[in-house]
């Protein structure tokens, strides 16, 4: 064999052992790539799943009597969107907005923006919940407080567990713009405390005009507005305000 056939065959030889190098070095890289897709899946999926399930928080007066409850059951979670079901009772249980579905998107990192379904005339809320560890933040961000339903402005839920607060923060709430009493007789209070209790009521069936809220107090007008002052809002329920729908 000639020199020079002897160089044409080397060359021959190294480009092969080259290119089998090559496809065995690119093998690796895809299986490595392949585990870390799976590994970084398998992580995420570990991350989303201590969130799914029932987060609530409940609200006690000043004698410790449970004004109301909200929970959000969340069924599925990924990293764009989040979907459950909403529930809020207010009022001492006298009104239950429950089984109400939710849809969301992502809106940042583990916060989403949620459209919450209400039971009551087929209206719409929305809604941020941010996951933080051990906890959901609810922040709420359109609602139509003129329809006389509730729902709660700002409030921290906790897994599978009710959080109690002593008092609940009137604030937080929104409110009815009207009640009615709901008691035969509503006794009319000087101050928002059990101690300042006058001889004047209502009774009822009597619509209260509310001047001012504080804890679960309602402050009101009476002797055709001579005077002020406050109820318990135990003895008071929301009037029923119609929704006004446009003509056709």
């Amino acid at each position: 064999m000639t020199v020079f056939k002897k160089l044409i065959l080397l060359s021959i030889l190294m480009l092969f052992q080259s290119s089998c190098s090559s496809e065995t070095v690119n093998h690796q890289q895809s299986n490595t790539l392949s585990t870390s897709n799976s590994i970084s899946s398998q992580s995420d999926s570990r991350n989303y799943s201590q969130y799914l399930g029932k987060w609530s928080v409940d609200t006690y007066d000043s004698n410790q009597e449970p004004i109301s409850s909200l929970s959000v059951d969340i069924d599925d979670l990924s990293t764009s969107n989040i979907e459950g079901k909403y529930c809020y009772i207010s009022r001492y249980g006298k009104k239950i907005d429950c089984l109400n579905d939710f849809q969301g998107f992502a809106i940042g990192d583990n916060r989403y923006l949620i459209t919450f379904d209400s039971s009551f005339d087929n209206i719409q809320g929305k809604a941020i919940l941010t996951l933080e560890e051990k906890k959901v933040i609810w922040m709420l961000k359109e609602f139509p407080a003129d329809l006389g339903v509730s729902a709660r402005k700002h409030a921290i839920l906790l897994k599978n567990k009710n959080q109690q607060i002593s008092k609940i923060n009137t604030d937080s709430e929104l409110h009815a713009i009207e009640y009615i009493i709901n008691v035969e007789r509503a006794f009319i209070y000087k101050q928002p405390n059990i101690n300042s209790k006058t001889s004047s009521y209502f009774i009822a069936g009597d619509e209260i005009e509310v001047l001012s809220t504080k804890d679960d107090w309602v402050e009101t007008s009476y002797l055709k507005g001579s005077k002020t002052g406050w109820l318990r809002l135990k003895d008071l329920e929301e009037k029923n305000i119609p929704t006004q729908r446009p003509k056709n």
